[in-house]
């Protein structure tokens, strides 16, 4: 099946400690964050691959210019949340109705063969929309997965609109989706924003498709390291460590 790759790097990365510089850019050892999303799904043979760009974007244009060839820019013009982000790549696509496949371009160590198993997942779920979750030591920042008693996925709730007995609630997004183009661009069209920040998420897009009557799966993988994502200059550090053990390089002591 026909899959194109949308990365949203949009983002501002207001706590890295430098304002100027889109967060998707902030260099993990010596590479931006986004160049280890892009080389992954590269590796994936898909037939087109988006980024949708916001914040400082002609910076992050030029570094995809300059290191990646035949890769698409959709531009989200004011930051208003993912799922206002996803909507911006709707005129590149056109009539086209495959698989899209949505990446953070500021997750950068999700394995290629991590994302080539859940699309295959996906694919056989017969799902509109499949989202890849794990289950973490310290879930705050993070959106949760409701499921329902008998385990069945229903919702995602962004930290900051989690209702008190859901904080303990440990597994999450990890902001990786696989849906059918046309059914979740239609979707997304009916997410508002009435939320404690305001913003259109792409999270609601579950809720939106399970009242329609569409089948929703979270698919879930063991191995939460893969999926850290980077707000701080602590996360940062931490990230590192990880990189640099998961390539059996020796940690540099400061």
């Amino acid at each position: 099946m026909e899959t194109v790759g949308v990365v949203l790097a949009a983002g501002k990365g207001k706590r890295m400690g430098n304002p100027a510089l889109p967060k998707v850019l902030v260099p993990l050892a010596g590479k931006p964050l986004l160049g280890y999303v892009l080389d992954s799904l590269q590796s994936l043979s898909l037939d087109r691959i988006i980024v949708v760009v916001g914040f400082g974007r002609e910076q992050v244009i030029a570094y995809v210019n300059e290191y990646y060839r035949g890769i698409e820019i959709a531009v989200q013009t004011q930051q208003r949340g993912t799922a206002h982000a996803v909507l911006q790549v709707a005129p590149l696509l056109d009539e086209w109705n495959g698989t899209l496949l949505i990446a953070n371009g500021d997750v950068p160590m999700v394995r290629s063969q991590t994302v080539r198993e859940f699309l295959d997942h996906h694919h056989r779920s017969d799902a509109a929309l499949s989202v890849l979750s794990t289950i973490v030591p310290d879930p705050q920042g993070y959106g949760r997965i409701l499921r329902a008693s008998d385990g069945t996925f229903e919702a995602i709730v962004e930290d900051a609109d989690l209702l008190p007995q859901q904080r303990s609630i440990t597994e999450i997004n990890t902001g990786t989706y696989a849906a059918t183009s046309k059914v979740l661009l239609d979707a997304l069209t009916s997410v508002t924003a009435s939320n404690a920040q305001g913003e259109y998420y792409l999270t609601d897009a579950v809720s939106v498709l399970r009242e329609r009557g569409h089948r929703v799966d979270a698919w879930m993988h063991p191995e939460w390291q893969q999926f850290c994502g980077v707000n701080t200059p602590d996360q940062l550090r931490q990230l590192e460590h990880y990189y640099f053990l998961s390539k059996q390089i020796p940690v540099q002591s400061e």
